[in-house]
């Protein structure tokens, strides 16, 4: 998985470079983080923290100040899942800090084997795929 782009919780998409020179704070609620951090410190970013909750994690107004701890020029990021959470909660999108939240969008990249994976994909088919 590779760095695709970033949204905002209006939805907004930002090119990855948003983060190059800033203080970020990466987080997430996810089984197996270490690929989503390792993508966020490849960005650019002066990476202050990895901020771990527990898979499935609904975050509220506590969870939010304890992730900025206060630092006004940090800005966060997250993965996507952990994103709805947070950006479809009413109450936390009142919150100032909501606007320094991102969402990390990812992509699949193939390194190699793609051959396999096509004719994989084109025996469950029956013809070419988009």
């Amino acid at each position: 998985y590779i760095a695709a782009d970033l949204y905002d919780h209006t939805g907004t998409h930002h090119p990855p470079e948003l983060v190059r020179n800033k203080r970020v704070v990466a987080f997430c609620g996810i089984a197996r983080s270490e690929q989503f951090f390792r993508n966020v410190s490849e960005l650019g970013g002066e990476v202050e923290s990895e901020k771990h909750f527990p898979d499935h994690h609904w975050y509220d107004e506590y969870d939010i100040d304890g992730i900025f701890e206060g630092e006004e020029e940090t800005i966060a990021v997250t993965t996507p899942k952990d994103a709805v959470r947070i950006f479809e909660d009413e109450e936390l999108l009142q919150l100032e800090d909501i606007g320094r939240i991102f969402a990390l969008a990812e992509r699949t990249v193939v390194d190699f084997g793609e051959e396999h994976i096509d004719k994989a994909l084109k025996g469950i088919s029956g013809r070419v795929y988009a």
